[in-house]
């Protein structure tokens, strides 16, 4: 202990340096009772030992003074204040004595008068030591307790206070001699007070202990001290196991508080998003809780607005329920006018307009044909062909005016025949009865479907025959047609018609078509002039040709058919009718027609449709015009050849016939321009002329194989009398391989609907044939075979025979349009429908159809279910819980 006091104090050139200042290190203890003290800027904690002592820490006060030689400065003031502080922290009540003290002291020596006088200081300290125990004597009059002063702390404040002194008593002349002196007076001073202390200690250890059990003791103490600290080391060792178990908790912990942070910054910017609107809602509560009272008086007469109309209501619904009896009296009247107005067909009413526009552009179409021929620029080219007399000819007919020859009818050059009223001689009379009141006639309402039933069946006719020269009339046709079939009421299916009601449904069609009401539709006009005979056959399988492409099928077959009175198609197939049908004419023509037709666009559900027998009705006058063109140029090379005969007559031989036959129909073989001459010889009572080749090209239905025409479907592809295995012909094998099953009473069943009843005779011989040769077992199938060979036999011998015909100047385009007429020759087999097939796809697209109303029934019925279910659950809810739940022993309605 001594050394270390000794070298706190360091060198003397250390202490010159830091003691710059004077300074004033105070420190006392005293032995009070154990009591604890708030820590503040110059007052730390006081520690108590054991022997209830009272330490004072040395740093709590730190008094600077500067060596300025001014008399101000205090030491002994400061000292008292220090003091002051500590004890009126513990003994509040002697604070006013306390500072009676600190006036009548005699402590106000300065440093100064001590420095200048050197045996003032070993008085000062005693001085001090003297003021301390007076403000103890105080301390023990007011305070009962036992206070002593610890000697050590005696001794240290003498010590720091001499130190101070012996440093602010030096001058700056021998100011290393004084401190040299003060320094060992210093040290002297305080090694006696040690040695005085520790000869204390030692008396007192020699009389209260011995040394030996001092040494067992400390023995003890140091085997204690091991066990210890191994028990300190495991406790040490397990701590450190806890503290990483504690650190992985507190890994753990930090990462899950991240997420939790995050979570929180996410929450936070929802937060932030909808405080705004949460502002907006709140100013909106406000103002409407504000308005609440506004919009209760507003309730009020509102409620007594609706009792009034409620009033109104009721005297309302006794005027509806007399207004209700009379509205079904009405109804019953209206739905008895709808039933036999239903019974009626519905007549449209005459367009003026369409019939104009149709005019126009057959004007158009007639004067540039006209223009046409009078170039004619082909004609020139064979100048040189004829003869000088053949020439003077051809010059005479060229000055001449082709107006009479263009506008000559058609319908004059066929053979004279009777009328389709000539079926009806035998009821002339009854006709003319009935014609009398011909506008109170009631339309039938399957006409419309029966015309297309025969328009249908003619077509299919048309398809089968392989010689087109036994092609009927059409009056004809229609007669046989209704004198065989009819339509059922109910399925508008085809069927054979009694014998006793045959009369009424000849009458009936025949009534039904001179009918003046129907003379306005287009389907009706064209009828009309096929049945009376006003155009050529050629101009019928025209028609009937655009037709099939037009709808895409048979007419027939679409279930509007049997109902609609116009047919409507979207104004997109009309025009590419036309694009296929008219590809040869130029594209001012193409797009007049487009306009035409445009104008007639009507819109249903945001679909553009048009009157589909509209546009064909323009597509057959156009090939009348052309019909008419083709007369007149073959006027002008008639006359351009004619030439003396036997008669007298000039007329045209079989050379010139023959050049001209070959230049205009490049295909016809040897024995069509014999037979076509001899014929034409024939009807021109032995002179052959343009008018009488003409009538006999169009009885014998020569225009019909010449006629190039376009097709929205191409036929299959035949290799070896057999279709070939392609991708192109899988529609067709598929078809094929149901159709090969059909047995005896489904064709039978097709031939009725396709209204040929010579068909149906042919079948019932084949199968007598079968019946007589076969036994009876045999099926049918064979024939079947045999059939499909033949037909793929003759469709490559027609291929071949048209083939060899092909001039070489011939384009490819006209050689593909005569590849699909040969391949789209048709026998019986070809245009048969499965009907089976037919039916299920009905069924089919009934059954989805029905599918739909399944679904929407099944939601609804859902929707219901759901409505009840969450009814009874909350039924039950409140059952199991009432509003107040009875107390035990008594019962829900209150009794016991």
């Amino acid at each position: 202990m001594r050394h270390q006091r000794v070298e706190s104090l360091g060198p003397m050139e250390e202490v010159r340096k830091k003691h710059t200042k004077s300074e004033i290190v105070l420190s006392s203890m005293f032995r009070l009772p154990k009591v604890q003290v708030p820590q503040s800027n110059h007052i730390s904690l006081i520690t108590i030992g054991s022997k209830n002592a009272l330490s004072v820490n040395p740093n709590w006060s730190h008094l600077n003074y500067q060596n300025d030689n001014s008399k101000t400065n205090n030491t002994f003031a400061e000292i008292q204040e220090i003091l002051q502080q500590q004890i009126t922290l513990q003994y509040p009540n002697i604070l006013p004595q306390l500072k009676k003290f600190i006036q009548q002291s005699q402590m106000g020596i300065t440093l100064t008068e001590l420095s200048k006088n050197s045996q003032l200081i070993d008085s000062s300290v005693n001085l001090f030591t003297q003021s301390i125990q007076i403000m103890l004597s105080i301390i023990k009059e007011k305070e009962p307790k036992k206070i002593e002063i610890n000697p050590q702390a005696e001794t240290e404040i003498q010590r720091k206070f001499s130190l101070a002194l012996i440093k602010e008593s030096n001058n700056r002349a021998d100011r290393e001699t004084q401190i040299i002196n003060n320094e060992l007076k210093l040290i002297n001073h305080k090694l006696q007070i040690e040695l005085n202390q520790l000869a204390t200690k030692l008396r007192n250890l020699e009389i209260s202990m011995d040394v030996d059990l001092l040494k067992e003791k400390i023995r003890d103490l140091t085997e204690e001290l091991k066990q210890r600290t191994l028990e300190l080391k495991i406790e040490i060792q397990n701590r450190d196991q806890q503290l990483i178990k504690h650190l992985q908790k507190i890994a753990q912990l930090k990462s899950i508080i991240q997420q939790h942070e995050e979570k929180i910054e996410e929450l936070q910017n929802y937060i932030n998003s909808n405080q705004e609107r949460f502002t907006q809602m709140e100013t909106t509560f406000m103002s409407v809780y504000n308005d609440r009272y506004y919009w209760k008086d507003i309730a009020k007469m509102l409620e007594e607005d609706l009792l009034s109309q409620q009033m109104r209501y009721q005297k309302f619904l006794a005027d509806e329920a007399k207004s209700k009896k009379k509205l079904q009296m009405l109804q019953r009247e209206l739905d008895q006018i709808k039933i036999e107005k239903s019974k009626r067909v519905e007549i449209p009413e005459f367009n003026k307009e369409a019939e104009e526009n149709l005019q126009k552009l057959l004007y158009l179409f007639t004067k540039e044909k006209f223009h046409m021929v009078q170039m004619k620029a082909f004609i020139q080219d064979k100048m040189s062909k004829l003869n000088e007399q053949e020439q003077q000819q051809f010059q005479f007919m060229k000055n001449l005016k082709l107006d009479h020859i263009y506008m000559d009818r058609l319908n004059k050059y066929t053979y004279p025949r009777q009328s389709f009223l000539v079926f009806y001689e035998s009821q002339i009379k009854l006709i003319e009865s009935e014609y009398k009141n011909i506008n109170r006639h009631k339309i039938s309402l399957n006409y419309f479907a029966i015309i297309r039933a025969i328009l249908d069946a003619k077509f299919n006719e048309f398809q089968y025959l392989e010689n087109l020269q036994m092609a009927t009339k059409f009056a004809d046709f229609v007669f046989s047609w209704i004198s065989t079939f009819s339509l059922d009421k109910n399925t508008k299916q085809i069927i054979q018609v009694g014998q006793d009601q045959l009369d009424n449904v000849r009458l009936d069609f025949l009534m039904d078509t001179l009918n003046p009401k129907l003379g306005q539709i287009h389907e009706v006009i064209t009828f009309n002039q096929f049945l009376f005979e006003q155009s050529s056959l050629d101009e019928v399988y025209y028609y009937l040709h655009c037709r099939y492409m037009l709808f895409k099928g048979q007419v027939k077959n679409l279930s509007r058919s049997n109902f609609e009175t116009i047919m409507y198609v979207r104004q997109e197939q009309a025009e590419q009718l036309i694009q296929e049908i008219m590809h040869k004419y130029s594209t001012e023509q193409i797009n007049y027609t487009k306009n035409v037709i445009k104008e007639m666009v009507v819109t249903k559900n945001k679909i553009k449709l048009v009157d589909g027998h509209y546009v064909l009705r323009i597509l057959l006058e156009l090939y009348r015009q052309e019909r008419q063109t083709r007369l007149a140029v073959l006027k002008e090379m008639f006359h351009s050849c004619l030439s003396l005969q036997s008669f007298g007559k000039y007329g045209v031989n079989y050379k010139n016939f023959r050049k001209i036959f070959q230049f205009n129909f490049p295909t016809s073989s040897e024995i069509e321009i014999c037979s076509i001459f001899r014929e034409a010889h024939m009807c021109g009572d032995g002179i052959v002329t343009a008018e009488s080749f003409f009538t006999a090209a169009t009885e014998q239905n020569f225009f019909i194989k010449q006629l190039q025409l376009n097709y929205l479907m191409h036929p299959p592809q035949v290799e070896f009398y057999k279709l070939s295995y392609c991708e192109f012909n899988l529609p067709y094998l598929d078809f094929y391989n149901h159709y090969n099953q059909i047995p005896k009473k489904l064709i039978q069943n097709v031939c009725l609907s396709m209204g040929l009843e010579y068909v149906n005779a042919e079948l019932n011989k084949y199968y007598q044939i079968i019946d007589a040769l076969f036994a009876h077992p045999y099926n049918i199938y064979s024939l079947l075979q045999m059939m499909t060979k033949l037909m793929n036999l003759f469709n490559k011998i027609q291929m071949i025979k048209n083939l060899q015909k092909v001039q070489e100047d011939w384009t490819s385009i006209e050689l593909e349009a005569i590849r699909q007429l040969v391949n789209q020759i048709p026998g019986v087999f070809g245009l048969v429908l499965d009907l089976d097939q037919e039916e299920r796809l009905n069924l089919i697209q009934k059954n989805q159809k029905i599918r739909a109303l399944q679904l929407v029934g099944k939601r609804k019925a859902l929707k219901f279910y759901s409505f009840i279910s969450a009814m009874l659950n909350a039924k039950v809810k409140q059952e199991k819980q009432p509003d107040a739940s009875p107390k035990r022993g008594v019962r829900k309605s209150g009794k016991f």
